[in-house]
């Protein structure tokens, strides 16, 4: 096509509207890419944030009212609290006697090696493990129900001669 030919057909009204038609798509696309698109990912993120945090605020409010519960409680035996103090000590006696069996284990001379106690349950329905004594054990938990613990099973793995475990012993 030579150029009059070229320029008679841009000069035609059809041509223009469909020109028109073709730069307004390309423009709204880009604009839909850059513009509307971003801020529709936006509101979509915001939305999710919106409702995640709504379910931790449902969370958080149930974890406040068993904190409110639990104040009340407390509350409520607070004048029984001294009683508590009194039927549970605040430092175990167990290390008190894993240390007399050291002790007495080192004066008829025998030489303890491991010494471990059978874990004492305060509670209802809690397993039975064996915890070593190494270390002076944890503190009871004093929201636990007293239980009897008038006895408890403690090894003691020990050399020594005879004489010594029979000293022991008596």
């Amino acid at each position: 096509m030579d150029k009059k030919a070229l320029l008679q057909l841009l000069n035609k009204k059809e041509v223009h509207k469909y020109g028109f038609t073709i730069a307004f798509f390309i423009i709204f696309s880009f604009f839909l890419v850059f513009a509307i698109r971003p801020n529709l990912v936006t509101a979509f993120t915001l939305q999710k944030e919106l409702q995640d945090l709504k379910i931790k605020n449902k969370k958080s409010e149930a974890v406040i009212l068993q904190v409110v519960s639990y104040q009340s409680t407390l509350e409520e035996y607070r004048d029984k609290l001294p009683l508590l103090d009194q039927a549970v000590p605040s430092s175990p006696t167990v290390a008190q006697v894993v240390d007399e069996v050291k002790k007495s284990a080192s004066d008829s001379g025998l030489l303890a090696n491991t010494i471990s106690v059978q874990q004492i349950h305060l509670k209802k329905g809690s397993s039975t493990k064996n915890q070593s004594e190494q270390p002076t054990p944890a503190p009871e938990d004093r929201s636990m129900v007293k239980k009897d613990v008038s006895s408890f099973k403690i090894d003691l793995n020990a050399t020594g001669k005879i004489t010594n475990v029979n000293s022991f012993l008596n």
